[in-house]
């Protein structure tokens, strides 16, 4: 929860993925790790701790580590990176998504304008199933293929803290970007009410197992 963190993959040989054939390219640029931004120490957070008594809420979420946070009180917004993913037109590319959360929350991600192939899940892979939306919980791994067939430019990643995140909208943005194109979405960032569109999710809210298993 104070930021030792970090990701490991291990890959086998393509002939004993049953999905190598839908993607191109596995890349360590394209591991997408998701976690908590907490504003204190972890100790704050346990309970019994009365000194600050914030609760198990995080303010924020972050996407491989980065992100930006608008202070609901003040207005104030950090000037803070976003991550970006970057895209070659007409190629097939394997995400790894892994949910670091240390709350309960759930994370749900969605890409704007993009389909998500989903191949695998917790290291093993799955038939396809192919949805807009994949919502996961601490500790989960979704592996996702996206086609980069949109028109050449740059496109919103929006990643949403579910349930007890909810009071608190608890959201945060990347880009995913085409190369050779813009590095900034021509739309307007997504706010938590009035987000990417969620089309059809992986685990719709209250469904105890994935749609796909």
């Amino acid at each position: 929860m104070d930021g030792l963190y970090g990701s490991i993959v291990i890959r086998q040989p393509p002939a004993m993925d049953p999905n190598s054939h839908l993607y191109d390219f596995d890349l360590t640029t394209h591991v997408m790790l998701l976690s908590d931004w907490l504003h204190e120490d972890a100790a704050e957070r346990f309970p019994g701790r009365l000194a600050v008594n914030t609760g198990q809420d995080p303010e924020n979420m972050l996407i491989n580590g980065k992100g930006q946070f608008r202070d609901p009180n003040t207005g104030f917004m950090t000037n803070t990176p976003l991550e970006v993913f970057t895209i070659t037109p007409g190629r097939r590319y394997r995400f790894r998504m892994i949910n670091s959360l240390a709350s309960v929350c759930p994370a749900q991600m969605t890409i704007q304008g993009h389909d998500l192939h989903l191949i695998a899940t917790d290291g093993e892979p799955v038939h396809p199933v192919t949805v807009n939306t994949i919502i996961s919980f601490s500790g989960e791994r979704y592996d996702f293929v996206i086609n980069a067939d949109q028109p050449i430019g740059a496109y919103w990643i929006q990643v949403r803290g579910l349930g007890e995140c909810g009071i608190r909208r608890v959201q945060q943005l990347a880009i995913l970007r085409y190369a050779r194109g813009p590095y900034q979405p021509t739309a307007a960032p997504p706010t938590y009410d009035f987000g990417v569109p969620q089309g059809v999710v992986s685990r719709p809210q209250g469904c105890k197992y994935n749609a796909m298993v």
